[in-house]
């Protein structure tokens, strides 16, 4: 079963139990009582509707930062030209690029 499918019956069985609809009493209703409960099973459908949509999930966004400071950044690239990591002009161009971003 779906992830969200159980909370979904459960709703709908709590829904019905509540409303408790007796064919007899709504004929010995007035109208007024009848309008209130159209309005009842009306904003039971739009909630029913709403979790559905809901429950159906949908994309997570993940966003990652980074707590490193421009001086931690430079010394990690400085490090990494001085061990044969990069380039020079690789080197450069990070450079160029981590003071960019801190501008």
């Amino acid at each position: 079963m779906p992830p969200g499918r159980n909370k979904i019956t459960i709703v709908i069985i709590v829904l019905a139990l509540t409303i408790n609809f007796n064919y007899q009493d709504y004929l010995e209703e007035t109208e007024m009582d009848r309008i209130k409960y159209r309005l009842a099973v009306i904003l039971i459908g739009i909630i029913i509707s709403t979790i559905s949509i809901t429950a159906c999930g949908g994309s997570k966004t993940v966003q990652n930062t980074t707590t490193q400071t421009y001086g931690q950044e430079m010394l990690d690239l400085k490090k990494a030209f001085d061990e044969g990591a990069i380039t020079e002009k690789e080197y450069n161009a990070a450079k160029k690029s981590i003071a960019k971003k801190y501008k």
